[in-house]
């Protein structure tokens, strides 16, 4: 039996991030003396590692000042530990969205799929992820940006290919950002955006999308079909 490979974002993809880093990214500028971005300007950039992140909110924020390398440093620092405590403390509750769990235990009990993760989170924030959820055993491997080049450089895609031994064939990427998109076509694997995230669906189809579905029963619906998984053979 051919395996597959399908490999989830997190935020805005599985889970709803943006209600943590919008209020830890605004504080965050706000204590190195810059104004704050606007909650678009947020989640314009998540999806990218926290250095990319900051520096794509600078670039498209006219109104602010040139920063300095040390400074987008501190904003990144300031970032990781509001962002730590308050999920500590759950003070920005990142829920799952409705019907993420089913449908990856619709997908876990397909003895020839693969599960992953790619994001742009650290190692611990997956990890909490995992644990909050008791999903450990559902990702066969999770690919980070504590330990990969951030979106939309390609390996994240690569390393879990090579993690499980599945070809570009049979891999399918999915997200809701346009850096997933553009991640996937560099790695030259199947491209599945979704709609209920944080990137439009045009800017998606722009970015190499090959389908963008609108809720997690198309979604696993089109995975199966595309795979020809199942029920879903010819």
């Amino acid at each position: 039996m051919q395996p597959k490979l399908v490999i989830f974002d997190l935020d805005g993809t599985l889970i709803d991030g943006a209600r943590a880093a919008i209020p830890a990214m605004q504080h965050a500028f706000d204590m190195v003396g810059l104004p704050q971005p606007n909650d678009a300007q947020v989640m314009d950039m998540i999806g990218l590692s926290i250095t990319p992140a900051i520096k794509h909110i600078i670039n498209n924020f006219n109104e602010i000042r040139e920063v300095s390398d040390s400074e987008i440093e501190q904003i990144g620092d300031i970032y990781k530990n509001y962002f730590y405590h308050a999920r500590i403390a759950e003070k920005h509750p990142m829920p799952l969205y409705d019907g993420t769990l089913k449908a990856l235990l619709e997908l876990q009990t397909k003895d020839e799929i693969l599960l992953a993760i790619a994001t742009g989170n650290s190692r611990r924030g997956v990890n909490a992820f995992l644990d909050k959820h008791n999903l450990h055993d559902t990702f066969f491997t999770t690919q980070c940006a504590s330990e990969c080049p951030s979106k939309p450089h390609p390996e994240m895609i690569l390393q879990a290919m090579r993690d499980t031994g599945v070809e570009a064939a049979q891999t399918i990427m999915i997200g809701d950002t346009s850096f997933d998109m553009q991640m996937a076509k560099a790695a030259n694997v199947y491209a599945i955006g979704v709609n209920w995230g944080y990137h439009s669906h045009d800017v998606m189809q722009q970015a190499g999308a090959d389908i963008i579905v609108g809720n997690f029963e198309q979604l696993t619906g089109h995975i199966l079909k595309h795979l020809k998984v199942g029920d879903n053979k010819p």
